[in-house]
């Protein structure tokens, strides 16, 4: 019983990691973009680029 509490455990934790990380992928890859084209004036170009870079 003890073995698959742990089990259970370890699995939440790697879910909850993966998701906190994914979120976080996620938010900066959508703002960064705005953020330089709005905030920072950057050319269309460079808008481009810098969202190619965060694909990656």
């Amino acid at each position: 019983m003890r073995i698959n509490r742990e089990i259970t455990y370890y699995a939440i934790t790697i879910f909850l990691i993966t998701f906190a990380t994914r979120a976080t992928n996620n938010m900066v890859g959508t703002t960064t973009p705005l953020l330089a084209r709005y905030d920072l004036s950057f050319p269309n170009y460079l808008v481009g680029f810098l969202r190619r870079l965060l694909l990656q």
